[in-house]
């Protein structure tokens, strides 16, 4: 009986840790490192430049920057799970990986910010990313900013990318 409520109690953790993330702003949808390889090719993410991913999940997209030369890397997650495995998977190097809502981070200066998110969350983070320096760029997965003309999109495996320079979402 015992055994049954740790097990109860465990994955009730683990249903609620991911249930955190669909109120934040998107469930966990894993990302394929190799459709992301191709997709900072086609981004123009240059070796050394810095990469965030708001909303990190596993570390995925952090692990195809990392393998496409990027420099420092910077995860927010806010599932507690997907964070530790996010830790896991890009330990050693320059990454951080940070336990935050992603609404109420304060976003570091990088060259380059990810993002796959439901529409209402891109939008809700239009204010914050406007703060960075003009240069830095967006990749949004899926989602276009509404009413902001991307500087260009395409398509990865069936996946669109927007991406826009944060200057114009000011």
């Amino acid at each position: 009986m015992f055994l049954l409520v740790i097990i109860l109690m465990l994955l009730s953790l683990v249903i609620g840790s991911f249930g955190v993330s669909i109120l934040f702003g998107a469930p966990f949808v894993a990302t394929k490192q190799k459709m992301m390889e191709k997709a900072f090719v086609k981004a123009g993410l240059k070796e050394g430049q810095s990469v965030t991913d708001i909303g990190c999940g596993d570390g995925s997209v952090l692990l195809a920057a990392r393998k496409s030369g990027a420099g420092k890397l910077v995860g927010y997650e806010i599932n507690p799970i997907l964070a530790y495995i996010a830790r896991f998977r890009l330990r050693g190097g320059n990454v951080t990986i940070s336990r935050e809502n992603m609404f109420n981070s304060s976003l570091e200066k990088t060259d380059v910010i990810f993002m796959y998110l439901f529409p209402k969350a891109v939008d809700r983070l239009r204010a914050p990313l406007s703060k960075l320096p003009q240069t830095t760029r967006v990749i949004s997965r899926g989602f276009p900013f509404t009413g902001v003309i991307p500087m260009r999109s395409f398509k990865v495996d069936g996946s669109t990318f927007y991406i826009y320079h944060v200057k114009d979402l000011a």
